[in-house]
């Protein structure tokens, strides 16, 4: 399902069974586990990883959900490291905060070298912030399929 969101053309898809992505099927096995539809919507994102170099990344996400983002970063982060996050939805207002750790990391390789695909579960949010980000993916999910709401309850 195409949708446009602010600053250019974006993809809403709830992972079931399988979405269509560029004309191409694909095939999710943990797809069943979702309890959050995401959104493809490249928000700012600061990380700063809670180790002892305390290091901070700044990117975009490549999807999120109420529950979680993914991230396409240079560096690899170990799995479950828990991280500070500012995420930024671009609605004039402040960042959200909130916190995470990191649950899967996949490396791949492009033209550009490699790269670290990174999922990233999220939480913690001030009851303010968590109505500002449900509001935002409603907003996007409601403007594709008004029926679509009901799965975030889930």
């Amino acid at each position: 399902m195409l949708m446009t969101l602010p600053g250019g053309p974006g993809l809403l898809c709830v992972f079931k069974k399988s979405c269509e992505i560029g004309g191409r099927m694909l095939n999710w096995k943990g797809s069943n586990r979702r309890k959050f539809p995401r959104v493809i919507f490249p928000c700012l994102i600061k990380l700063t990883a809670m180790d002892k170099e305390m290091k901070t990344i700044l990117t975009h996400t490549e999807n999120f959900s109420m529950g979680g983002v993914r991230i396409l970063i240079r560096n690899r982060l170990e799995l479950y490291l828990p991280v500070a996050i500012e995420l930024d939805l671009m609605d004039g207002n402040d960042a959200v905060l909130c916190s995470g750790k990191i649950v899967w990391v996949n490396q791949r390789t492009s033209a550009k070298g490699i790269c670290f695909d990174t999922g990233i579960e999220i939480g913690n949010f001030s009851e303010k912030d968590r109505v500002r980000v449900d509001k935002v993916l409603a907003h996007f999910i409601k403007q594709e399929n008004p029926s679509m709401l009901e799965l975030q309850k889930r």
